[in-house]
């Protein structure tokens, strides 16, 4: 993520609360309210575009009169929606730096629930083909990942795959499980004919990359049955 962009949405921001706080609502327009709202369920990401939409889907104060089931589908899908083309955007590129990389899974992970482990698979070129969520909560074996992971690039016709997951605690430091899980995948999907191009760790921050273990040694989640 650029750290410019992250201080200018920063900044934007906290003008914005103090003129709440200072002026009211009524200094402001009804799109920059929604802005403001918005600023909770999106992340470090301008919010002025899609309260324009939700004013449009809404027209003459429609959206005030919505119920709080459809408020909250509607910010839900106001996020979703703004991630779904930040990713779009992202990946019309080859991914082929790991600074495209990191950006991409950062904004992929935004709003996933913890503990979700996904794969990004690429062409030959490392043009991005498909972005999946392979579970969520860790509870798959090695062997289970393998086999989605293959079935996926199968189907996909990928040829080259990165394994990712998200740090619920903000931890950027991989776990020995990480570095266990990174080594074991390596392994079966070279073996499977895929290149495997790394892991990278999530968090609410940072997006960092998960090198394998040192010694060899399979961990537990890649030998339970």
């Amino acid at each position: 993520m650029n750290k410019d962009d992250y201080n200018i949405h920063k900044d934007h921001r906290n003008r914005m609360r103090a003129k709440l706080k200072r002026c009211g609502a009524d200094a402001f327009d009804a799109y920059q309210l929604i802005e403001m709202l918005l600023f909770h369920t999106i992340p470090r990401k301008d919010t002025n575009p899609p309260a324009h939409r939700l004013l449009e889907l809404y027209p003459d104060g429609g959206l005030l009169r919505a119920n709080e089931e459809e408020m909250t589908a509607l910010l839900r899908l106001s996020r979703d929606t703004v991630l779904r083309l930040i990713c779009d955007s992202l990946s019309k590129e080859p991914m082929e730096s790991d600074f495209s990389r990191r950006a991409y899974l950062y904004i992929w992970f935004i709003a996933k629930p913890a503990g979700c482990v996904g794969a990004m698979f690429l062409d030959s070129h490392d043009k991005l083909l498909e972005c999946s969520l392979l579970s969520s909560g860790r509870m798959f074996r090695c062997e289970n990942y393998v086999d989605k992971i293959t079935d996926i690039a199968r189907k996909c016709g990928a040829k080259k795959v990165i394994l990712c997951h998200n740090h619920i605690n903000g931890d950027k430091n991989p776990s020995m499980e990480d570095r266990f899980l990174t080594e074991c995948i390596s392994r079966n999907l070279s073996e499977a004919g895929l290149e495997y191009l790394g892991h990278y760790i999530v968090t609410a921050s940072d997006c960092i990359y998960c090198p394998g273990c040192k010694n060899g040694v399979e961990s537990e989640c890649c030998t339970q049955k």
